[in-house]
Parts: C-alpha cells; structure tokens; sequence
C-alpha cells in the first residue's frame, strides 16, 4: 500500500523486542499497537502506553498469534488514539474491473472485536469519503484483487477536526490511514448487501466462476442511497460489574427471532444449540434498515433487539442497547477505544449479571483456597504451578475464549 501511495501508519517490519522498543521510543510518548503479522479480526493486538508495559504486551502478542494463526511474529505499529474505523467494500473480476461498495463504520467495537456496523459510515465529508473510495480502489488494482476484498482505515478524529460531520469542500482528505485488507467475505457484509440491495456472496462465487462485475451489474459508481442500515453483533458473553466482558456457553432453551420488513437476523443457532467458549461468540447478527437520519436506525436496532429471545445463555443484548442509545455513539463521535473506556458505566446501564474473579475458601477440603473463573472458556498454560511464591498482579493461569486469552491475575 506504501509503494501505491496509500496513507499508511509508521510502523516496522516483523520485529524483535529490541526492534519494538526502539520504534515505541521514536514516538516521542506517543502510544503504540503490537500487532501479529499473520494476524486480523482483533487477535493478537496490545496498545502499548509506556516502555514499562512493552514488555509483557510483546509476549502475550506473540503467544496469541502462535496460537490463533501458527506464526508467533508480531509487528509494531503508530497508534491512532482517537480514531473510526472505516472499511470500503471492493469488488474485482479476472478482467481487471474494480468497483467499490460504498463504506461501512465499523467503529463500536471492544477489545479490537466490532460490535455495531452501520452502512453508509456516517457524518464524514464528502470529500473525506471520495479519498477513502479511491484510496481502497488504488490498492485493489495494484495488488490485482478477484472476487471480494474489504479494505480498513483508521480515520483520524483530531485530525479532522471540526470538519467530522462537515460537508465543507475544504475538509482534510488525508485524515486517514489504511490498517489491512481482508480477501474474503466480512461478519458485517449483511450492511452493505441491505444498503443497497445486492448478494455479495453470489457475487463472490460468480467471479470465482469467470463471470465479470458488468455482467453481475456491479461495474457501477453508487450513489449514497437515503437511509442507513445498522448491525448488531449478539455475542454469547456478559458483562461483569466492572465493565468486563466474560464469555458466555451452554446449551440455548428458547430462541425467538426478530423478523418483518427492513429486518433480518442471520445465525446458525437453534433451540437445543450448544454454545462452546472454544469458538467465537456471535450467535446473531440483528440487521435493520431505517430511512431517515441515523438516529432514526439507531431506535429501530433497539427495539429490534427488544424482541429477541434467546434463553440459556447470556447475551450481551443490554449492552448492545445501552450502546445504541448512548449520546456520543449516537453523535458519532465515539472512537474505536470507546466501549473499553467507558466499560463500568456501560456495564452499569446494561444491568450486570457476573461478578469478577473470587476466592473460594469453603467447601470440605481444609487449606484448599478455590480461584473461581471470571469466565468460560479453555484453559491455556497454568503461569502459577504448585509451591511458586505469586506477587499480586501476578498471571496464574490464561484463559482463552472470544478470539481472545487473558490472564487471570492474582
């Protein structure tokens, strides 16, 4: 993307310990992101504040992406504080024919996983925008892309200014890096499917068998249809009284789905489902379309969402509601880092039900002192093995599930 002249972060090369502090030094006390290099979907990522930290970061990256992806490599990259995550939608055929799909704000998300999509991305400027489409359609055609490729910016928010919801002729066009490019259908492809009434999955099947972007009717430049179409990522998880988000399994009771115009709801699950810590959480994408302003799309997700039923495992639904109906979210002007910021008081408008981690001293064996798991999910390599002296703070054991491994902490 560097050599194609597409905005990108300051970042190194695979890179060793010594590399990574280096670079995080270079910043100025900027902050950083060690990332895997075979890495995506929010799997083997850090943000690293202070040198003091890096350490740690590194090792857990490393240990997240051997195990998620095979190659245990990690990068450092410039972090963007204040920042929305912006994808543009690309299609190419074998002849060479690009097109893009407008945008998508994938911006709601916690711990690097999306939870709301919405379809256009929302309160950009137009010129903004028109650098984004180009940008995404001059890396697929240098890199030759056949079929379906998502590509992912990071939109700088103080960069931008007062600019974010302008549609002034002079709004920075160069508030924007590009982070990677997904080859492959995206979770969140339902937004752009219902935003403009096409089926990108035949789409990317068709090309796969020769067929060409005019002859599917996609060799098109879009207008911006009235209206947005919303995403909401139901995970099997809840939240703890601190903001916590803990995985949630079990075998689903009764599940009622959602359904009428404008309304679709795409899972796997049925009643009598198990649901297993050792895979990703999304049991239910809840999509609906809203003409209007976005807040308009907004209540109609919540009361979407109202309406699903799902019994025996814990979903995050409440959170997802108090996400809809926050202020800032509304406003768009909620950065990526927003839900982990603003943890506790979501946890507190979404009504917790887990409590964190606790000792457990009862029970008929004397001396014997029970950590209880703040989660379910797979128990990765024990830190703390018997007659080892832990200082608290200190790892025990890690604990993997949602895509992710944290540490239990003494």
């Amino acid at each position: 993307m560097a050599r194609l002249g597409v905005p990108v972060a300051a970042a190194t090369p695979p890179a060793t310990l010594a590399d990574a502090h280096s670079f995080l030094a270079s910043l100025g006390g900027r902050p950083a992101i060690v990332k895997a290099v075979a890495g995506g979907g929010g799997r083997g990522m850090r943000v690293v504040h202070t040198a003091d930290d890096l350490d740690a970061a590194y090792e857990r990256c490393r240990s997240d992406a051997q195990r998620a992806f095979g190659r245990a490599d990690v990068y450092v990259e410039r972090y963007v504080e204040r920042a929305r995550h912006v994808e543009v939608q690309v299609v190419g055929d074998h002849t060479g024919a690009t097109a893009h799909c407008l945008t998508r704000d994938c911006t709601v998300q916690r711990r690097h996983q999306k939870l709301i999509e919405i379809a256009p991305a929302p309160g950009l400027p137009g010129p903004l925008v028109d650098a984004l489409h180009d940008a995404a359609l001059v890396g697929a055609r240098g890199i030759g892309v056949v079929g379906l490729c998502t590509f992912e910016f990071l939109v700088d928010l103080d960069a931008l200014g007062a600019a974010a919801t302008d549609d002034a002729p002079d709004a920075p066009v160069d508030a924007f890096v590009f982070i990677e490019a997904n080859p492959r259908l995206q979770v969140e492809h339902t937004v752009t499917e219902e935003l403009l009434g096409i089926d990108l999955v035949v789409a990317q099947l068709r090309i796969a068998t020769g067929a060409t972007l005019a002859e599917l009717g996609l060799d098109r430049h879009w207008s911006t249809p009235e209206g947005h179409v919303v995403e909401a990522r139901v995970n099997a998880e809840t939240i703890a009284a601190d903001g916590a988000l803990v995985a949630a399994a079990g075998t689903l009771g009764r599940v009622d789905l959602p359904g009428g115009p404008g309304t679709r709801v795409d899972t796997p699950y049925r009643s009598g489902d198990g649901v297993n810590p050792r895979y990703d959480s999304l049991l239910a994408k809840v999509v609906v379309r809203q003409s209007g302003p976005l807040h308009a799309a907004f209540d109609r997700a919540r009361r979407t969402l109202r309406e699903l039923r799902v019994e025996g495992v814990a979903t995050n639904a409440d959170l997802l509601d108090a996400l809809l109906a926050h202020p800032e979210v509304r406003a768009g002007r909620a950065p990526t880092s927003f839900v982990d910021a603003h943890a506790a008081e979501l946890a507190g408008a979404a009504a917790p039900t887990l409590d964190a981690a606790s000792l457990d001293t009862g029970g008929p064996d004397a001396g014997i002192v029970r950590l209880r798991a703040p989660m379910a999910g797979i128990v990765q390599p024990v830190a703390a093995v018997a007659g080892t002296t832990v200082a608290a703070g200190a790892a025990l054991v890690v604990i993997e599930a949602m895509k992710v491994a944290p540490p239990v902490l003494a």
